[in-house]
C-alpha cells in the first residue's frame, strides 16, 4: 500500500514558531542525560561518539530521539556549507571523546558507507576501512581518527562509525541510539536542487517480519542563514542548522540573527515513486531486534507528514524517489527532516539542506 496525497499530517514542532528568534537560554532539544558510572565504582574510560550537541553518553536514548546527526563525523573534503563533491577521494573524521574516569588507550575506528538512507544495516553498508594509528585519550579529552581514502559515490553518501578501544568495543553494532561507540550521519547539502533531483532515498527493514512503514517529513526556514559563513564558531555550519534548536547552536543562532520559521511539512518535496530496493537489510542480532521493538512509539507530534505509508516484506529495502524544488526566500536555508518508522519503531532518519540563495 502507498499513499503519496500529501495527507495525515501530523503537528510541526511547538518550539519552531513563526519568526522565533533562537536564545542562547532556550531548553530544547533532548535532556541531557547523567554520565553511567563506573561498575563497581571503578574507574574505567568511557568512548562516545556524540548523536548531538548535547549528548552526554546516556543509552539507550529515549524514544523519539535523532540519533543520525552525529556532528562528531564528517568528511575531509567539504566546502563551507559541508559539501563533497561526487566522484571524488576523500576520507571520513570521527571525534572520539572520552567522558570515562580513566585513560582510553588503543582506541580505534571503523567506518562505513551507505546510499541516502532514512535505516541502515549491517548488510547495506559498505565497509571503507579501519583507522591507523591508535590512539590514547585521557579522562575528559578527544582525539579525531581518519579513516583510509574513500571514494564517494553521489556525494549524499551515508556514514557509519564504530569506535572500539583497549577497554571496550560496541555491545550493539550499527545502532547509535542504543550503543554510544557507534555513530552515524545520515545528512546531504544540495548544491543545485535541479541538479540533484530525482533523488534516491533507501527505506530498510531489518526485521525478519513485514513491517508497515511510513515516511515522514518535516521542513523549516532558517532566515540568514548566509551569517553562518566565515564565521569562528566551533560549529560546523551544517550542523548549526541540524542542530538549532539545542543550546549551543541555539546561541549561535541568537548572536548572528538567525531566525527560524517554521514551513508546511515537505515544502518542495515531491515522492515521484516507490520501488524496490534489491537489497538485503539483515545483519542485526536477534536481541538487539528484540531491543529495537520494545522501543515503539508511534508517531508523536512534530514528525512531519506522511510522504509515503507502505508494507515492507522482512529484511527487504525500498527506494523512495524524490523531487526536490527550492520553494523559500533568498535569505534563508531549507532543512527537510526524513524519518522512518515501522510497526511503530523510529529505526532512522536523513536530513537535507539547501543552502540559502541556491
Amino acid at each position: 500500500m502507498i499513499d503519496t496525497d500529501g495527507g495525515g499530517r501530523i503537528a510541526r514542532r511547538d518550539v519552531l514558531k513563526a519568526g522565533l528568534l533562537l536564545g542562547a537560554g532556550a531548553a530544547f532539544g533532548r535532556a541531557a542525560v547523567p554520565r553511567p558510572a563506573a561498575a563497581g565504582g571503578l574507574a574505567t574510560s568511557q568512548l562516545l561518539v556524540r548523536v548531538d550537541l548535547v549528548d552526554t553518553g546516556g543509552r539507550p536514548l529515549l524514544i523519539g530521539a535523532t540519533f543520525w546527526e552525529s556532528p562528531d563525523i564528517a568528511a575531509a573534503s567539504t566546502d563551507a556549507w559541508g559539501r563533497v563533491p561526487p566522484d571524488t577521494d576523500t576520507t571520513v573524521r570521527v571525534t572520539a571523546r572520552n567522558i570515562g574516569a580513566a585513560t582510553a588507550t588503543g582506541v580505534g575506528a571503523t567506518f562505513w558507507w551507505a546510499p541516502s538512507s532514512t535505516s541502515i544495516a549491517p548488510d547495506t553498508a559498505t565497509l571503507i576501512g579501519a583507522s591507523s594509528s591508535p590512539l590514547s585519550i585521557a579522562p575528559g579529552g578527544s582525539g579525531v581518527l581518519e579513516s583510509p581514502t574513500w571514494h564517494t559515490v553521489t556525494g549524499d553518501e551515508c556514514l557509519v562509525v564504530q569506535l572500539a578501544s583497549d577497554q571496550e568495543s560496541a555491545a550493539h553494532p550499527f545502532l547509535p541510539e542504543l550503543d554510544r561507540l557507534v555513530g552515524q550521519r545520515n545528512a546531504s547539502v544540495l548544491s543545485n536542487p535541479e541538479s540533484n533531483w530525482p533523488m534516491p532515498l533507501q527505506a530498510a527493514n531489518p526485521f525478519p517480519e513485514p513491517a508497515l512503514t511510513h515516511l515522514l517529513v518535516a521542513s523549516r526556514f532558517v532566515h540568514n542563514a548566509d551569517r553562518l559563513l566565515g564565521q569562528d564558531l566551533g560549529i560546523s555550519p551544517v550542523d548549526v542548522l541540524l542542530h538549532i534548536d539545542e543550546p549551543p547552536a541555539a546561541a549561535i543562532a541568537k548572536r548572528l540573527g538567525l531566525v527560524v520559521q517554521p514551513a508546511d511539512p515537505g515544502t518542495g518535496v515531491k515522492l515521484l515513486g516507490l520501488a524496490p530496493g534489491g537489497q538485503d537489510a539483515g545483519g542485526f542480532s536477534e536481541a538487539d531486534l528484540g531491543l529495537l521493538r520494545q522501543r515503539a512509539g508511534g508517531e508523536p507530534p512534530g514528525w512531519g507528514r506522511a510522504l509515503a505509508a507502505f508494507t515492507l516484506p522482512g529484511l527487504a529495502t525500498a527506494i523512495a524517489t524524490l523531487r526536490i524544488d527550492r520553494t523559500a526566500p533568498a535569505d534563508a536555508a531549507v532543512v527537510h527532516e526524513f524519518r522512518q518508522v515501522s510497526e511503530g519503531v523510529l529505526l532512522g532518519g536523513y536530513a537535507m539542506v539547501l543552502p540559502p540563495g541556491q
